[in-house]
């Protein structure tokens, strides 16, 4: 056994609770999915269609369990989907957010719970986005348009998206900003309409993340 090679203990894989019988013992659902208003991608779809290079069972799935603001979040996802990114259901917690506490659509505790994500894998680049995740810190709670945690060249880190409407306060940006402290990528009206969210993030973790010698 391992532990007699190694001549200490260890951990076994059969010392894990399996996750139905933690489900059926505390009664913790695993999924924080919960309704959210299809009006945002209804407006969307309106305004642009059902995106040509979406598929439909991936246009119903952002419509069921992505939570958006306005019809412009819903361009700029869209926007990453169509470059490549994939429905998921995930925690930020297993990722190993630890900066501030989340909470979920009611304002209570999220724990480990799983939300809708996308997650995107291109050669070195690894990223995962949790649409609409609200944080509780220190000084307010906030919610953000996006959290998202990437991978890339060896570099790991966090990042939050902003997708910006007609009517957008400014004022407000970076009192919040300076609330959360994890760096923030804003997209601009003129930007979200040109689609070229996929275009910036990808351009700003390649600046972010040190070059492989």
């Amino acid at each position: 056994m391992l532990s007699e090679v190694l001549a200490t203990a260890v951990v076994h894989a059969d010392q894990l609770y399996l996750e139905r019988e933690r489900r059926d013992r505390s009664g913790y659902g695993l999924y924080a999915l919960g309704q959210v208003s299809s009006e945002p991608w209804r407006v969307h779809q309106q305004a642009r269609g059902v995106e040509s290079a979406i598929d439909r069972a991936t246009w119903e799935w952002l419509q069921t369990f992505v939570h958006a603001d306005s019809s412009y979040e819903c361009s700029g996802l869209c926007d990453l989907v169509k470059g490549g990114a994939e429905p998921m259901v995930d925690s930020p917690l297993l990722w190993g957010f630890d900066r501030h506490v989340l909470l979920d659509s009611k304002g209570q505790l999220l724990g480990a719970r799983y939300l809708p994500c996308l997650g995107y894998r291109k050669g070195a680049l690894h990223f995962v986005l949790w649409p609409q995740v609200t944080l509780r810190t220190e000084l307010a709670t906030v919610r953000v348009d996006g959290l998202l945690y990437f991978s890339l060249n060896g570099s790991r880190g966090w990042l939050v998206l902003e997708f910006d409407g007609p009517g957008h306060q400014l004022g407000q940006d970076g009192y919040r900003a300076r609330i959360h402290g994890i760096p923030e990528l804003r997209f601009r009206t003129q930007e979200i309409r040109a689609r070229r969210c996929l275009e910036m993030l990808l351009g700003h973790l390649d600046q972010a993340a040190p070059k492989r010698s």
